[in-house]
């Protein structure tokens, strides 16, 4: 198996709970700084913090703080863009011996924003550049902190809570939204200040573009459902290696007081903090809910991979029961999310086939490992009349198929997410003729 190396690839992004957010964190009183000497490496974190997971991007941001000590990234750097509700605000994390107690004091200014939607292309795009400029380096990392809900349009899943705008998409096909009274909270991916709105999340072709002015050697997600494979092949050119998760992760997000250190001081690598996230939520989270699933994707693997999905859909999709395919939610209509190596094993016409697409996917899925159960927030339950739990297996020992990725199966009786899904990039690959 590869060991993926970036000394500096720390952290998969934020989120925890406690504390208002305005007592967590005030950036008044940071001092502003001016540009300094180019780096070895600068960590990229995009939160958006303006929803209802405020207050656990607030205390990571604190985490993150106090994990650092005065050896710190000596050739390093941490870049945090955090969109908050009262501000918005460009900040560099770097190692002094200060108190433990004056976390804040670690940070510093290197930009301020006037209020803005933090989701869309020119926001992205503009922080990327004023990034680059302000902390320049020889190389950068991203993660991305909020919801998410992998390839899915926003006006399609959660990013539409309005009945009118619903009934004009048809999203009824899916209903992927979430309860925000229902606790424990998961990580979706977006949006900004008000979820009824579907310009406040970001969309994948957004993401891409956005992306494009800056390189990148890797891309975290700390938000459920985003090592979709829809998703991923859109960002195949957007960065070397993808870390995220084929389910939902925990509001808590991951350890970042043990993952820091162990990356910066340590040399950890990718697989390293992958490993570290699914012990934790196996065998150490302090709260009931054991739910963790993630992947590491080489992007240099996909189209390989495509080639070889293309080539089943070429001979022609096998009958099969999609009853019998895992499912990674467990929603009580018809499934959004599904297992790729569940599905492919069902629907390649013969074994040559499915032994090629094997052959393939571990290309590129270096490293795949989850907890021995996944909790969704996308519960088995009518609208309004019950509680989320456990995904349930397909399997007769009933032990959960999650090979790292999520795919869509498309569907005659679902046309409208049907139609945007032969719109994706993937779609569109392999389908071609």
């Amino acid at each position: 198996m590869k060991r993926v190396y970036y000394i500096f690839l720390l952290l998969l992004s934020l989120s925890i709970t406690c504390c208002n957010t305005f007592e967590l964190f005030d950036d008044d009183n940071i001092g502003e700084t001016e540009q300094s000497a180019e780096v070895d490496h600068t960590m990229i974190f995009y939160v958006m913090g303006d929803n209802n997971i405020s207050s656990s991007l607030a205390e990571n941001v604190k985490q993150i703080a106090q994990s650092v000590d005065g050896d710190f990234a000596e050739n390093g750097q941490i870049v945090i863009y955090y969109d908050r509700r009262d501000s918005t605000t460009l900040l560099r994390l770097r190692a002094n011996n200060i108190k433990e107690g004056k976390w804040r004091e670690r940070f510093e200014v290197l930009k301020r924003y006037e209020k803005q939607n933090c989701a869309s292309e020119e926001v992205l795009r503009t922080v990327m550049n004023d990034v680059q400029a302000l902390a320049p380096s020889k190389s950068y990392g991203i993660v991305f902190s909020g919801h998410g809900g992998g390839w899915f349009p926003n006006h399609v899943s959660s990013g539409t809570t309005n009945d009118e705008q619903k009934v004009a998409a048809q999203s009824i096909e899916h209903p992927i939204s979430i309860d925000p009274n229902h606790t424990p909270l998961t990580r979706w991916y977006g949006y900004d200040n008000n979820s009824s709105v579907a310009e406040n999340f970001m969309t994948t072709e957004i993401m891409v573009s956005g992306l494009s002015v800056i390189d990148l050697n890797y891309i975290i997600f700390d938000a459920c459902y985003m090592s979709s494979i829809e998703l991923l092949y859109a960002l195949r050119n957007s960065a070397d290696y993808i870390v995220a998760s084929p389910a939902e992760i925990m509001a808590y997000g991951f350890p970042y007081s043990e993952i820091i250190p162990m990356i910066f001081e340590d040399g950890g690598s990718l697989i390293d903090i992958s490993e570290q996230f699914v012990d934790y939520y196996q065998h150490r989270y302090e709260r009931t809910f054991k739910c963790g699933a993630i992947a590491v994707i080489d992007c240099s693997e996909l189209d390989n991979l495509a080639l070889s999905v293309k080539a089943i859909y070429d001979a022609g999709v096998a009958d099969f029961d999609i009853k019998k395919v895992q499912p990674l939610e467990s929603l009580y209509t018809d499934h959004a999310y599904f297992d790729m190596m569940s599905y492919i094993s069902l629907a390649a016409p013969s074994p040559e086939l499915f032994n090629g697409f094997v052959e393939a996917f571990e290309k590129a899925v270096v490293y795949s490992n989850h907890t021995t159960s996944i909790y969704a927030e996308l519960g088995s339950y009518p609208k309004g009349t019950g509680r989320a739990g456990y995904v349930s297996s397909v399997s007769p020992d009933g032990v959960l198929s999650l090979c790292g990725l999520n795919c869509y199966i498309p569907r005659e009786h679902l046309p409208v997410t049907k139609s945007y899904w032969e719109q994706t990039e993937w779609g569109k690959r392999v389908l071609s003729k």
